[in-house]
């Protein structure tokens, strides 16, 4: 029996099957997101409603989901760069001591 087909690309849909779980593998809910960043699901949420942090997402419906190559690159281009950084000399923090 053919699975039904979906789309333009014609993909196989049937429910429970291998198929839909090979395309649905790498989208993660907010849980599974939440855990692999190291923060709290309702941390996540908020700041997907809110679009304070611009995390990446994608939208199935009323459905949110995230993929991990995209929560990588987020990562990357919100990492502090503490090179840039200059170490207070000990003039200066024994300037601010006394």
């Amino acid at each position: 029996m053919a699975g039904k087909k979906h789309g333009k690309l014609g993909r196989d849909v049937k429910r429970g099957n291998k198929t839909q779980q090979r395309y649905s593998a790498d989208l993660w809910t907010y849980a599974q997101a939440a855990r692999y960043l190291g923060i709290a699901e309702a941390t996540l949420q908020a700041w997907v409603e809110c679009g304070t942090h611009a995390v990446p997402v994608v939208h199935l419906g009323r459905l949110v989901r995230f993929r991990q190559a995209s929560l990588d690159r987020w990562l990357l281009s919100v990492e502090c760069n503490t090179s840039r950084l200059v170490p207070a000399t000990a003039a200066a923090v024994g300037a601010e001591a006394l």
